[in-house]
């Protein structure tokens, strides 16, 4: 049966009437010293209840996240992509309409992909940390980082050739943490994210990187080149060549040569794709010689500028093509300059958004295929 607002009915784990109180009052965790690495923010306009998620924790705390579920019926949808974001950063304000004339936000991104029939993606959910927005009563530390992320797959209950798991930033680790967990994820995506997350954990926290690994999370961090190697599933990298927190050859492309096993960005056959749907932000797509018995593409999208906070505002056209593409299949097709066939920035799209880029229906009304 459909359900009253137009989304599907299918299990979304909506929170009781008092999960909010629940996430207020529940014991905090103790600190294993790593919370300072955290920066906080409260809500300005929370998520509303509809699109809550309720993620019962294995410490008996409940994590408030945010699911958004595909409005439309028919094509058969499958995946679902999990979403963590990056230090400093809110479920609200992602979830929040664009305050950039001209420029969609984020979850208008997701609106998008779950609203297209050759996505097959059936939800997304957006992570909310410990400390932050609903959850500001509980204490964020990297083992409950890495925890909640776990707890989260786990209430999801969807099998693991269906995830789509993404991370920017600082939430770049708990998203290769959950690849190293899940091998069999359909695809792994990296925006801005750190080369060694053990040294940069390790340097934040003014301790020495072998004392610090020697601890069960900086164990686990360690396991994060060997992810990334070793991970056999899609593997995307996103990242800004003018990057000034995690710049582009110390991190972006070391991740990505993690995952090639190659000593070079590409092999002299390996394919190269201009996405620079938009002239005034250059976008270049980098992949592996995939005939050395790759099972999946390995690539790296560098977009030229952007740094490290405006990766999206620059350049959310040619970012936008890349996960549609990464869905749909074609990521390594050649673009040839032009906009990806349905994307909203094209004549038909484009009446359904208003002149400073927000939506002019409701989401759940949204239909941009």
């Amino acid at each position: 049966a459909q359900a009253p607002d137009g989304a599907s009915s299918a299990p979304r784990h909506a929170p009781p009437a008092d999960a909010v109180a629940m996430a207020a009052t529940t014991a905090v965790a103790p600190d294993d010293g790593t919370s300072a690495l955290f920066f906080p923010q409260r809500d300005h306009e929370p998520v509303p209840a509809r699109d809550m998620f309720a993620v019962p924790c294995r410490d008996g705390s409940t994590l408030l996240c945010c699911r958004l579920l595909r409005a439309r019926r028919g094509t058969v949808a499958r995946r679902t992509l999990v979403y963590f974001h990056g230090n400093g950063e809110l479920v609200s304000k992602l979830y929040a309409p664009s305050g950039i004339p001209g420029i969609p936000n984020f979850r208008d991104l997701l609106d998008y992909l779950l609203a297209s029939e050759h996505c097959g993606l059936a939800s997304a959910v957006l992570v909310e940390y410990r400390g932050h927005g609903p959850n500001a009563a509980l204490g964020p530390t990297l083992a409950s980082l890495l925890s909640d992320a776990e707890d989260v797959v786990r209430a999801l209950g969807v099998a693991e050739e269906q995830l789509v798991v993404m991370g920017r930033s600082t939430g770049t680790i708990p998203a290769v943490h959950l690849a190293g967990l899940h091998p069999k994820l359909f695809a792994l995506v990296v925006e801005s994210g750190m080369g060694d997350a053990l040294a940069w954990v390790a340097q934040k926290l003014g301790t020495p990187t072998a004392d610090f690994e020697r601890t069960p999370v900086g164990h686990m961090l360690r396991q994060r080149q060997a992810t990334l190697r070793d991970f056999p599933g899609v593997f995307l990298v996103l990242h800004c060549a003018d990057e000034e927190v995690f710049p582009l050859e110390e991190h972006g492309r070391r991740n990505f040569l993690l995952a090639c096993g190659s000593e070079h960005v590409a092999e002299p056959d390996a394919p190269v794709v201009d996405l620079s749907v938009d002239p005034m932000a250059p976008c270049v797509l980098r992949a592996c010689d995939t005939s050395q018995g790759m099972r999946a593409v390995k690539a790296l999208c560098e977009f030229e500028n952007g740094g490290h906070n405006f990766i999206w505002p620059m350049n959310w056209k040619a970012y936008s093509a890349c996960l549609k593409r990464l869905l749909v299949g074609t990521l390594l097709a050649d673009a040839s300059g032009s906009p990806v066939p349905g994307s909203w920035w094209t004549d038909v799209a484009k009446s359904r958004f208003g002149s400073d880029g927000r939506r002019l229906e409701s989401r759940r009304g949204c239909v941009i295929t």
